[in-house]
């Protein structure tokens, strides 16, 4: 960002969460894996997911705008890793027997707490950003 800044003071600076694409994309494929019991995810590491169509959407539309400085563009909804885990077994129709959680005490160095208040790209933007559980129904 400090060096967007420096070179186009105007440039909007986009700060966006998890990106969820298709099956395929990591972050779906992470918690795949964590379904199938290869690691554990975190109950209290909260993230605001966003889907890869709304975030592109968003990016797009605000091209040729005046937007200057940051602007948070991410799901409106926070959910633990886990809880992400849940959606996409739920939308994968995959087992969560193999699923282990555990807590930022384990890796005391990962931030816990990332919540991205997009409000004021959800008033600014035509573009909608769906709520995860929205985007995760199937």
């Amino acid at each position: 960002e400090t060096a967007v800044r420096a070179a186009d003071p105007a440039a909007v600076l986009v700060r966006t969460s998890l990106i969820l694409g298709d099956a395929d994309s990591p972050q779906i494929r992470l918690c795949r894996d964590a379904l199938a019991g290869a690691f554990p995810l975190f109950t209290d590491e909260i993230r605001c997911p966003v889907d890869v169509g709304d975030l592109a959407g968003a990016v797009l539309e605000l091209t040729g705008t005046d937007h200057a400085g940051p602007l948070n563009v991410a799901g409106p909804q926070a959910v633990s890793r886990a809880e992400l885990g849940l959606l996409v077994a739920r939308r994968y129709g995959l087992d969560t027997a193999g699923l282990t959680t555990t807590t930022s005490a384990a890796v005391p160095s990962r931030p816990t707490v990332v919540r991205l208040d997009s409000t004021r790209a959800a008033t600014d933007l035509r573009t909608r950003l769906r709520a995860v559980e929205d985007v995760l129904a199937g």
